[in-house]
């Protein structure tokens, strides 16, 4: 199956973000999804807060690419690689199989964990449709951070996260909420959705 590469719009994003997990749409087989080529995902805009905390998903033929680019593009500081193990998982010929998923964890400025308590970097979780991550994932990351969460090329609407992407059923947070004196709607399907200015908070 081919998909078409996909130009994200970045403007739909408002504010700054303490927690980001990220799922970039990297190029692989069979994919269901619109994907980008590693151009355009060198060309992702973080909305990071001045300190944060920056998870980034990829696969095992994107490794290098992933940690590159959190330094020499992103400015990121690398700290350690998450490991999802799975039940099962694909197998290329005259290889071994695939069952495992790795998520690159990475600080902008010096942000802290509010717990370390049963904080592990390997974690086994059942697989989820394509590309889809493991709950399990996301009640940590619940339990260990604070502020403001976003999660990015999301496939799901996710608990305490603000949700961004272009997938098909995607419903983020039904709430509106100001930030920096901005009112937002985030039931958009495509992203998190400026609605009015406050200074027409009494209008239609």
């Amino acid at each position: 199956m081919t998909t078409a590469l996909y130009e994200y719009d970045y403007s739909m994003i408002f504010g700054k973000f303490d927690v980001l997990v990220i799922d970039p749409p990297w190029q692989v087989a069979d994919c269901p999804y619109n994907t980008q080529s590693l151009s355009q995902i060198s060309k992702l805009q973080m909305p990071a807060a001045e300190k944060a905390h920056v998870f980034i998903w990829t696969t095992q033929k994107y490794l290098p690419d992933a940690i590159r680019m959190l330094s020499e593009v992103w400015e990121l500081d690398y700290r350690c690689t998450f490991v999802w193990h799975k039940p099962s998982g694909r197998q290329p010929s005259f290889l071994p199989q695939y069952n495992c998923e790795f998520c690159l964890y990475a600080t902008k400025g010096k942000p802290r964990f509010v717990d370390t308590t049963a904080f592990q970097t390997c974690f086994s979780a059942p697989v989820m449709e394509h590309s889809g991550k493991p709950e399990e994932f996301y009640d940590t990351l619940r339990r260990v951070t604070a502020g403001r969460r976003i999660d990015m090329f999301n496939r799901r609407e996710i608990e305490g996260f603000e949700g961004w992407g272009l997938e098909e059923g995607f419903h983020p947070t039904k709430s509106t909420k100001e930030v920096d004196g901005v009112i937002y709607n985030e039931r958009a399907k495509y992203g998190i959705i400026k609605q009015k200015q406050l200074a027409r908070k009494g209008g239609k």
